[in-house]
């Protein structure tokens, strides 16, 4: 989780007066920026007070420079930072991204650097990511079923729950702890066993709500369905963008 994220939300990184330049400010300032909350030494923080010299901030500096710390090349920070219509909320949002789930800072330069709502879309996967990984810490089995055939000669290995911790090779007749810790048996055939992780939902997540006219209605919609109807994240996912087309199933007679 990067310091740079509190000084911006915390104090509207908008009017930021410089740039800093100095380690341990740099430290300081992703802390801050990606909204950790942090203790520092009183002389620490009397780093981040404005220089008379520095006064005068340049977004664009700030974007690059924040852009190249999460591992972008300098050529690529540039290029993006010129051409984005916020640079600062465009690298914002690559710092959320990163910092706050498993996605790379290059896949979240591409997204945020395609959508008109930077900020937004952060949010957006930020918030899904989270209630993924809250359920999960609830039900180790709050996962989506995947088919296996233990009827195989070679069995498959199998990685059950949400960090994929428990791994067994199944093999037709052997058995093992099932959710209440009743012990079944499997027999040849096909078993459904669910099998997940955030990093599966990461990709899919990041890019329905780039794919969002409205990333924020979009993060609640997938967040409701999950809780109340239950539904399995790749479900909500796809049930809430295609919401955001017309619902012609439901009204068939009205035209464009």
């Amino acid at each position: 989780m990067s310091l740079r994220l509190c000084i911006r939300q915390c104090q509207n990184l908008k009017s930021l007066p410089l740039i800093m330049h100095h380690p341990a400010q740099n430290s300081l300032i992703r802390m801050l920026r990606l909204g950790t909350v942090v203790l520092v030494p009183a002389g620490l923080a009397l780093l981040s007070l404005p220089h008379p010299a520095k006064a005068a901030w340049n977004p664009f500096e700030i974007c690059s420079l924040e852009l190249i710390e999460e591992n972008i090349n300098a050529a690529e920070a540039a290029l993006a930072c010129a051409e984005a219509l916020e640079p600062t909320d465009l690298s914002l949002c690559v710092l959320k991204i990163n910092g706050l789930t498993p996605i790379d800072s290059k896949s979240a330069l591409r997204a945020c650097f395609r959508d008109r709502r930077p900020l937004e879309l952060a949010e957006c996967v930020v918030d899904i990511t989270q209630e993924i990984e809250e359920q999960q810490l609830s039900s180790r089995y709050d996962a989506e079923p995947i088919e296996v055939n233990l009827g195989e000669s070679v069995s498959p290995e199998l990685v059950e729950g949400e960090s994929g911790d428990i791994r067994l090779n199944v093999q037709p007749g052997m058995t093992f702890p099932w959710r209440s810790g009743e012990v079944i048996e499997l027999q040849p055939g096909t078993l459904k066993l669910e099998t997940n992780t955030v990093e599966t939902h990461s990709q899919k997540t990041l890019d329905h709500c780039r794919r969002s006219l409205l990333p924020k209605r979009f993060s609640e919609c997938v967040i409701g369905l999950r809780r109340s109807a239950k539904l399995p994240t790749d479900r909500a996912l796809n049930t809430c963008i295609e919401a955001e087309d017309f619902p012609r199933n439901l009204f068939p007679f009205v035209a464009n």
